[in-house]
């Protein structure tokens, strides 16, 4: 149909040998960030800046733009075997232990080619809503 935009869904069955998750890595030094600023909540937006929710504000961790592709690739490191999950439903909740003191609910969503993940700190004593 003219008009109408194209729906593209991630790759399903991601091949964990495959997977650098460097990706993941990344993020987990944007987790850190937060946490040591006092932070409660990370967000990931395909093409967008890596925010932060800190003292009630949400606000940029660098200038870099998280690409779509990273995005995913993210998704699938941390997902894993849960990653067809997420594209059949195109959410998915979970909880993500990050250290032992630190666990965070994970809220991922797809739609209309873009991803976006909201991970919120558990256990993070500044949360300011």
């Amino acid at each position: 149909m003219a008009g109408t935009m194209e729906r593209r869904t991630p790759t399903v069955n991601p091949n964990v040998q495959q997977l650098t998750f460097e990706t993941l890595k990344k993020i987990r030094a944007y987790l850190q960030r937060m946490i040591d600023a006092g932070g409660s909540d990370l967000h990931i937006k395909s093409n967008a800046v890596v925010r932060a929710r800190i003292n009630g504000d949400i606000i940029p961790l660098s200038g870099e733009i998280l690409s779509k592709e990273d995005a995913l690739t993210f998704a699938k490191e941390l997902l894993r075997g849960r990653f067809n999950e997420f594209v059949k439903n195109k959410e998915l909740d979970l909880v993500y232990p990050y250290d032992e003191k630190n666990t965070f609910s994970c809220e991922y969503i797809f739609s209309n080619g873009w991803s976006f993940s909201c991970l919120s700190c558990d256990s993070c004593k500044n949360s300011f809503y």
